[in-house]
């Protein structure tokens, strides 16, 4: 019996560390909602994940700050939403960390850690700069429902990898800001009264193309982007 009680505990206590762990590496599956603390270069603020569609995060920071993120690979894009402004960010989801960029709609850029557990000691992993963001048109495509829906999107430089962007939409034409880093773009778009937003993400390919994803706070659904650069 004793002998049973010592397996089962060498049992118990190999289980306990493994789901530790998984717990711990914010890259496994389930693992990025949460409460955490958003660490700016002047400000801690605390911050809440939770993920509210496939890959599709809701973010609350602080008082009346509200987000969506979309998650792709080992990259989180934002769109974040205060009282009267809006910020985009890209981000780097690590084991212990969500390292990024971001900006709220000139030409500053921010580094924000987002962590679980205080400030990891390593260095905030931030994604690469690229060459720097061109005046450029593109022709989107939103693969949403079934339906297609074509879009112009205009990329007008506001720094090196931030700019604002206008998105032909049916409504009419939606506003964003954006950030750019590791050949991603990430724009915050929202309409004249504010309250239609959301977050656009893609890759920019050295042909010209595009692929990505879309979504809309409230909506959490994730819409599929594709396109292309539109030669001057």
């Amino acid at each position: 019996m004793k002998k049973n009680i010592f397996f089962l505990s060498a049992f118990l206590a190999v289980f306990s560390c493994t789901f530790r762990f998984a717990e711990e590496d914010l890259r496994l599956p389930g693992n990025l909602s949460g409460s955490y603390m958003a660490f700016g270069e002047d400000y801690e603020i605390e911050t809440f994940l939770a993920e509210s569609g496939e890959e599709v995060f809701r973010i609350n920071q602080g008082e009346g700050i509200f987000g969506i993120g979309l998650k792709h690979g080992d990259r989180l894009f934002l769109s974040v939403k205060g009282d009267s402004s809006f910020a985009s960010g890209i981000y780097i989801i690590r084991e212990k960390s969500i390292d990024g960029i971001w900006t709220s709609g000139d030409s500053a850029i921010y580094t924000e850690r987002l962590s679980k557990s205080g400030f990891p000691g390593n260095p905030i992993l931030i994604p690469d700069k690229m060459e720097d963001v061109a005046n450029s048109l593109y022709r989107l495509t939103f693969l949403a429902k079934g339906d297609t829906i074509e879009s112009i999107l205009l990329v007008e430089p506001t720094g090196d990898i931030t700019f604002d962007a206008l998105i032909e939409a049916p409504e009419g034409i939606m506003t964003g800001v954006g950030i750019a880093g590791d050949k991603f773009f990430c724009v915050s778009f929202f309409d004249v009264s504010m309250d239609s937003w959301g977050v656009l993400y893609f890759e920019n390919f050295e042909d010209g193309s595009l692929e990505g994803e879309m979504s809309f706070y409230g909506d959490w659904k994730p819409i599929e982007v594709l396109g292309e650069r539109i030669e001057d």
